[in-house]
């Protein structure tokens, strides 16, 4: 009993850290697509100044 209950809670706790992971691996992709958009803003302002 007490070896199949550790077993459940090791799966569990690798299920956590690989979710854990995952979630984080997502927010620095998330932060590394903002300087992106930060770009391309600055291609809208350069248009405009060249389009005058």
């Amino acid at each position: 009993m007490l070896r199949s209950f550790r077993a459940e809670h090791l799966k569990k706790a690798k299920w956590l850290l690989t979710r854990d992971l995952e979630l984080a691996q997502e927010r620095q992709n998330q932060i590394r697509h903002r300087p992106r958009k930060k770009r391309s803003i600055w291609s809208k302002i350069k248009s405009k100044l060249f389009g005058r």
